[in-house]
């Protein structure tokens, strides 16, 4: 898919922050955030990722909303994604808003708005098709001056096992290079959430 296909930049209110995401156990990253941020946050979240093959695009469905990140820029190890809400253009013709608009009609509580998404990605041609996948997040937040930081357990629908991810966030490349360091995961490789949700689904 191209990206217009999924966004309409005069609607979308973008920002671009750079962010660096690891896995597996890292109770004491956690942990040191928690002493740095002294408070948090907690979300439960059901997400429904698309997944396109695009290692550089990353585009989920959440309460009936559509978000894109496209990767723009990496630096020291830290990705930069400009990420973008969209909603469908009214009486828009494109596979995209006719997508956008069947899932504002569907209740995200509802019993069958598994199979009304999966059903709806068939706007699109065998080519463009996106893999439809679920997960469930329990996410606690930090803040930390200008910078974000989450440590969240991800549950892939089907796989009976869960993944533990902690990612940092922010608009200052210096300062999250600190954190990092503080963090102990300096060595650490950064993965982007839709990578690792594709791993484990088999469809990335």
């Amino acid at each position: 898919m191209h990206p217009s296909t999924l966004l309409d930049d005069e609607q979308a209110t973008s920002k671009r922050r750079y962010e660096f995401r690891v896995w597996g156990d890292r109770t004491d990253a956690s942990r040191q955030l928690a002493r740095l941020a002294g408070d948090h946050d907690r979300q439960h979240l059901r997400d429904c990722y698309l997944l396109d093959g695009n290692p550089a695009r990353n585009t989920k469905i959440r309460d009936s909303r559509v978000k894109v990140k496209y990767l723009v820029d990496e630096r020291l190890g830290f990705q930069r994604w400009s990420s973008v809400w969209h909603a469908p253009t009214d009486g828009g013709r494109r596979p995209s808003d006719r997508l956008l608009g069947e899932i504002r009609r569907i209740a995200p509580e509802s019993d069958d708005y598994q199979d009304a998404v999966a059903e709806a990605v068939e706007v699109f041609g065998a080519d463009d098709r996106p893999s439809v996948v679920f997960v469930t997040k329990h996410r606690r937040r930090f803040a930390i001056g200008s910078m974000k930081a989450e440590s969240t357990k991800v549950t892939v629908d089907g796989n009976p096992r869960s993944m533990h991810t902690l990612a940092i966030e922010g608009p200052d490349l210096d300062e999250l290079v600190g954190l990092r360091a503080e963090l102990g995961l300096a060595h650490v490789p950064n993965l982007a959430l839709h990578l690792a949700v594709g791993l484990v689904s088999g469809v990335g």
